[in-house]
């Protein structure tokens, strides 16, 4: 809804305004199909953001050519086209989009880090978790750049507190929503409501694997990615290492 709120407030201005002057009668309760056209155009206009953001970092580093071709070949081959088109209110395509402008704030915050690009790196991994809480794990790609940062010494500590305190902010939403609606600002909501999921039993070999939407058996470019990190933890350790733990 965060992410949405802009196309939304248009949609409902276009009701409101719309239904003064006569030309519709949808009622204005945020429900109605121009509320949802304008999510949905919300959705398509982040994951499109998302793209030119993975090829913009793409091209420094293997070429406009070669970025363009693995930027839409791993877009088109993968499910984002379906969340974008099919079911564009859920969650995915917008965890697209903010993984990609994760990444390319990661790269710039590797190369040459300020306390502006820390903030924006918390407030990008803080929406990430806002907006499907599991997305919290994108901050294994973090780890191997505050490590190498601290080797360097080229991590003040308020840099590091920066993008911490950015990161709550941007996920502060949605602990008020499970305090209004549970009693306490963190809830796991599938343990909560009780259908066993558990980070110790992840069921690894069924989710890459399995007929029944396994990422590699349903989406093979994602093999093609797997092993391209693989190749890539020789030239560039950080990302590669935090990517593949993610």
């Amino acid at each position: 809804a965060c992410l949405w709120s802009p196309f939304v407030l248009a949609g409902h201005l276009y009701v409101v305004v719309g239904g003064g002057l006569g030309l519709h009668r949808w009622p204005p309760d945020g429900f109605s199909l121009p509320y949802l056209r304008a999510a949905a155009l919300g959705t398509a206009t982040l994951v499109v953001f998302g793209l030119l953001l993975l090829i913009r970092t793409l091209m420094p580093r293997f070429g406009p050519r070669l970025a363009v071709v693995a930027a839409l070949g791993t877009t088109l081959a993968s499910p984002v086209p379906y969340y974008v088109l099919v079911q564009p209110l859920m969650a995915h395509g917008n965890i697209f989009a903010l993984a990609c402008a994760l990444v390319f704030v990661w790269f710039r915050a590797h190369q040459q880090p300020t306390l502006r690009r820390w903030a924006v790196l918390g407030a990008l991994l803080g929406l990430l978790a806002l907006t499907r809480w599991q997305a919290i794990v994108y901050g294994a790609l973090l780890v191997p750049l505050i490590l190498s940062g601290w080797r360097r010494r080229a991590l003040p500590w308020l840099w590091l507190a920066a993008g911490a305190a950015a990161a709550v902010l941007a996920f502060l939403p949605q602990m008020v929503a499970w305090q209004m609606i549970f009693g306490r600002p963190l809830v796991i909501l599938e343990w909560s409501r009780g259908s066993g999921f558990s980070w110790v039993r992840p069921f690894v070999l069924d989710v890459l694997l399995s007929a029944d939407r396994g990422l590699f058996s349903w989406t093979p470019v994602a093999l093609l990615g797997l092993l391209g990190l693989v190749a890539l933890v020789r030239n560039r350790t950080s990302f590669a290492v935090g990517a593949l733990a993610v």
